[in-house]
């Protein structure tokens, strides 16, 4: 019986573990992890609000790099951006706009 307990805990435990972070991007601030989901307001089934401006920082390792995958992307046309920039305010060196 200790052994059961103990793999059902372990899988438990992994499980929770391989979902990784969630992150609401409207609480900005500066991210240093290896992965994540990142929402808008509107969380993983909604979409973000009217009149939002956010900033949130991605730090990766030295010597390393962001690599950011989407699975979803929508913007209202004309009215609504994304910019990356390479560096740690938007100050730096604008890298693209979205």
């Amino acid at each position: 019986m200790k052994k059961f307990t103990l793999t059902l805990s372990f899988l438990i435990l992994s499980t929770i573990i391989s979902f990784g972070q969630t992150y609401l991007i409207s609480s900005g601030g500066t991210v240093s992890t290896c992965s994540g989901t990142f929402y808008d307001s509107g969380g993983s089934g909604g979409t973000y609000q009217n009149s939002e401006d956010y900033t949130m920082t991605f730090l990766s390792s030295n010597g390393t790099h962001v690599t950011a995958t989407f699975t979803t992307f929508a913007t209202e046309s004309g009215y609504d951006y994304l910019y990356i920039y390479d560096g740690p305010s938007t100050a730096s060196t604008l890298i693209g706009s979205y």
